[in-house]
């Protein structure tokens, strides 16, 4: 956020809250997120109005502040098939995200991206590819219960993930 007072929280009853330290009773603005629990959350660092949100039921929901009272995300994803462990904006590609699951998938996410329709003919008849969202650009694999994702500091586009198996780091490039 671009004032120091204001945070999120996500909560067991799948609630997102906006707070500010300066009022003294309740949150700002509150919103029932998602039907299960609400596990992450992650504010866009480069889009003040963007969050977020990961939930036990695998699915992820982007958040605009500014139509937030609404309760109704700007997009929902339900590509993951176990609950949401992690979740980061790209601090450099703001409409660029990462998500991992206890489905030990790492995934990688361009909100910019959209439908094609020349993509869209090709996969006809493709069964392999009809349940694919075009804003999912990679899935990483082969990790054992994973926890935690960052996208590293100094090396633009590098992703590192943890879980009970070690760690990776990796970079997608086509």
């Amino acid at each position: 956020p671009v004032e120091a007072t204001v945070f999120a929280s996500c909560s067991a009853d799948g609630t997102i809250g906006i707070w500010d330290v300066r009022k003294r009773t309740g949150s700002a603005l509150s919103v029932k997120a998602h039907e299960t629990d609400a596990n992450v959350i992650s504010w866009n660092g480069g889009v003040s109005y963007l969050l977020v949100s990961g939930a036990d039921d695998g699915c992820f929901k982007i958040w605009d502040l500014r139509s937030f009272r609404a309760g109704s995300p700007v997009a929902s994803f339900a590509w993951h098939k176990a609950p949401i462990t992690s979740l980061e904006w790209n601090p450099n590609e703001h409409s660029s995200l990462a998500v991992s699951g206890a489905d030990n998938q790492l995934t990688l996410w361009d909100m910019a991206l959209e439908d094609d329709p020349e993509a869209q003919q090709a996969a006809v008849g493709r069964d392999d590819l009809a349940d694919i969202p075009p804003q999912l650009y990679f899935v990483h694999q082969g990790q054992t219960n994973m926890k935690e994702l960052h996208w590293h500091a100094q090396m633009p586009g590098m992703v590192l993930s943890t879980a009970e198996d070690g760690f990776h780091m990796f970079r997608p490039a086509n």
